[in-house]
């Protein structure tokens, strides 16, 4: 018997109930504000760090944690037309 895949910490972790649907964006980002309590909102206002920075595993790692968390929180259709996005920040 195959042992269970876990999934790394933060993904698949849902930040809201509120599914951001092209009606509620007001709503939705008000909720999406959690980034700041996560300490991860700078995640959608900073440049990335230089791909040659010893930062930037880490930050590549956190930034795809955070997309990751605000996919789970739009609405397919939605979710499905940013798929091409590199950074939280573009998204």
């Amino acid at each position: 018997m195959a042992a269970p895949s876990v999934a790394p910490p933060g993904i698949g972790v849902s930040i809201t109930i509120v599914k951001f649907n092209n009606e509620n964006f007001v709503l939705w980002s008000r909720v999406v504000k959690y980034l700041t309590a996560k300490g991860k909102y700078n995640y959608l206002t900073d440049e990335p760090p230089a791909s040659e920075s010893k930062d930037y595993s880490k930050w590549l790692q956190e930034d795809t944690m955070v997309t990751t968390w605000l996919w789970n929180s739009m609405d397919l259709s939605i979710a499905a037309t940013t798929m091409w996005v590199q950074t939280t920040k573009e998204l």
